[in-house]
């Protein structure tokens, strides 16, 4: 089982930032104000309101925070009147005299203890600026929940930015306010009931429909901004103060895995892919929420169906099988999981054979990769039927056969006894001599011959062999045989000064064919006319076979 897991993550689970820039609201002094949900610390109850200011010197009065109704000690309003901070009851108030209306930052805080003999303070800048009390009784009304940059009957406007806001349900101590101010916690501490962080939108960009302050308390009382340009440098989000920000992280993780998936935290165990979300302490302290983008995969199966000679070597190449059989292997697939292979695997062999065979000529081997020309023992390979090497042994033999031929005088005779043979004129493109299809063969003529001879299914050709002088002495020997007229049309006599009965006659063309062959009594050997009509005009060869000797005699033919 593999377990493969990629991490990417898009926010870095989230430890104390010191001085990083925060956003705040500017207000015009015109008619922006934020109007809140949250109703307010009622009656005389114990309250804390804090918040960052930065706003010029502005004569007159000009409201941070309010809320309540509008009667004698029911309105509880935190503002700045020329400049100095001041807090009052409808009917009356209290005014320091540190100037904060100067154009620069500051933390400004007012409590209220219903308890203590000197029921208010009020901190500039973490420090304890003055206790005081106000004549008039706190008994802060519902009417109208908190408002933000403006008292409740829409007058008074602050002019400036302002950021972090903070409601408690009690007095804070001076270490507290002192401690925090300059810190967004990890979640909202007890007694918080409305925490406005304005860490909203782009400082000084178009932020048109960003209208929500949103309420970080954990109670949802969000405010909604009125009046606001929402561009440019004023009227708008803009730069806030720098503060330690110990808020709760988030951070996104993508994992993939072949199995199971152990949460960051260790509380949870996922085994099917989806979103799911974990969350663990940071090094603040605050919790980072983690999103996890997780993605199970699962192993694949497959089979094969191998077929092999002597042996196998599995796809890890992890096995070696040697026998037929079915084997499982395990690979990584594409998604870095098990990959589990069933092999079915048959397991051929080689085999050998032997052949005897002979040629007339070269044999081209059985898998074609060899010419043999002689005589031999030789090894060639094929695949067999099971794919496997097939080794032939072959046992060759290349046949031949005897062309020679014995020439006497105008006989030519082949030496070798074989199955055929067929005399050839050399001289005429070697064509074939007529019916000279024996072992011996009398040339009527001079010329070039050769003999082809078949033997064992085998066929080969002699050399040429140069006959001549043939009938040389006969020719125009007049004392033995003479034809009379030559040249004539067909019609002849033969004359001669031998005395037979009978004498075989044969007539052969130029080309050395027989065409005619008869015998003569003894009238047509002694001046009877011999009629050979039916020959064309050309020469031919008449040869005469006496008792004693065979002589020739060249004749014409001219109609």
């Amino acid at each position: 089982m593999r377990i493969i897991t990629l991490l990417s993550i898009t926010a870095l689970l989230l430890i104390p930032l010191f001085g990083q820039t925060q956003n705040a609201l500017h207000f015009d002094g015109i008619n922006d104000y934020v109007q809140t949900a949250y109703s307010g610390i009622q009656g005389n109850s114990n309250r804390t309101v804090e918040a960052w200011i930065n706003t010029p010197y502005v004569a007159g009065q000009e409201v941070i925070v309010d809320w309540g109704t509008v009667g004698t000690g029911q309105r509880f309003t935190f503002n700045l009147i020329n400049g100095l901070l001041r807090v009052e009851v409808l009917g009356s108030g209290f005014t320091t005299t540190t100037l904060v209306g100067d154009n620069t930052w500051h933390h400004v805080a007012v409590t209220y203890n219903d308890t203590l003999p000197t029921k208010y303070k009020m901190y500039i800048d973490g420090v304890l600026d003055t206790e005081f009390n106000i004549s008039t009784p706190v008994n802060t009304g519902t009417s109208t929940n908190v408002r933000i940059g403006a008292r409740i009957d829409n007058d008074k406007l602050f002019s400036g930015k302002i950021d972090e806001v903070r409601i408690w349900n009690g007095e804070r101590t001076a270490s507290e306010i002192l401690t925090n101010m300059n810190t967004e916690f990890c979640s909202p501490p007890n007694n918080l009931v409305a925490w406005y962080k304005f860490n909203q939108g782009v400082a000084s960009g178009n932020n048109t429909g960003i209208t929500t302050l949103y309420d970080f308390s954990g109670s949802l009382n969000n405010g909604t901004l009125n009046s606001f340009a929402l561009s440019g440098s004023t009227s708008n989000w803009v730069s806030g103060v720098s503060h330690t920000m110990n808020t709760a992280g988030t951070s996104t993780i993508t994992a993939a895995t072949c199995s199971d998936y152990t949460s960051p935290s260790g509380n949870y165990i996922w085994n099917t892919t989806g979103i799911y979300q974990d969350t663990i302490p940071n090094a603040a302290g605050c919790d980072s929420i983690i999103t996890v983008d997780l993605t199970i995969y699962t192993s694949s199966t497959s089979n094969l169906i191998i077929s092999s000679c002597d042996y196998y070597i599995s796809p890890s190449g992890g096995y070696y099988w040697a026998s037929t059989g079915i084997y499982q292997d395990t690979l990584t697939n594409a998604n870095g999981c098990d990959s589990i292979i069933t092999v079915d695997l048959t397991i051929s062999s080689n085999s050998t054979s032997s052949l005897t065979l002979s040629s007339c000529a070269d044999y081209v081997s059985p898998s074609g990769n060899y010419v043999w020309t002689s005589t031999g023992i030789y090894q060639d390979t094929i695949p067999n039927v099971g794919g496997c090497d097939s080794i032939i042994t072959i046992d060759f033999t290349i046949k031949s056969v005897d062309t020679a031929v014995t020439v006497s005088g105008a006989k030519l005779t082949a030496s070798s006894i074989c199955d055929s043979y067929q005399w050839l004129d050399c001289d005429n493109n070697f064509s074939v001599i007529t019916d000279a299809t024996n072992q011996t063969y009398t040339a009527i003529v001079e010329g070039n011959y050769a003999v082809e001879l078949s033997q064992d299914g085998c066929i080969d050709t002699s050399l040429c062999y140069n006959i001549t002088n043939i009938g040389m002495d006969e020719l125009n020997n007049s004392t033995v045989f003479s034809i009379y007229p030559n040249p004539n049309d067909g019609s002849f006599i033969i004359k001669t000064d031998l005395v037979e009965d009978n004498i075989q006659m044969e007539v052969f063309n130029i080309e050395g064919k027989l065409i005619i062959s008869r015998t003569l009594v003894g009238s047509e050997i002694r001046g009877k006319t011999i009629s050979l009509s039916d020959l064309n005009n050309g020469m031919y060869y008449i040869k005469m076979h006496f008792s004693d000797k065979t002589y020739t005699q060249k004749l014409v033919i001219q109609n």
